[in-house]
């Protein structure tokens, strides 16, 4: 799987984590989705990124 898909995947699970997260009490989701979100994100931007991990 190339970074840039990867990347809009992460974005998708984080928004729905987020999403989730508006229904359902606590704080349990919201720190993952946002990690994802930012990852996801910074792998659009950087693919390189993917392989320095």
């Amino acid at each position: 799987m190339d970074p840039f898909t990867a990347g809009v995947l992460l974005v998708i699970a984080g928004i729905v984590l987020i999403l989730v997260e508006i229904t359902v009490p606590g704080f349990m989701l919201a720190v993952p989705g946002t990690l994802a979100i930012i990852y996801g994100v910074m792998l659009i931007v950087f693919p390189g990124l993917a392989s320095v991990w």
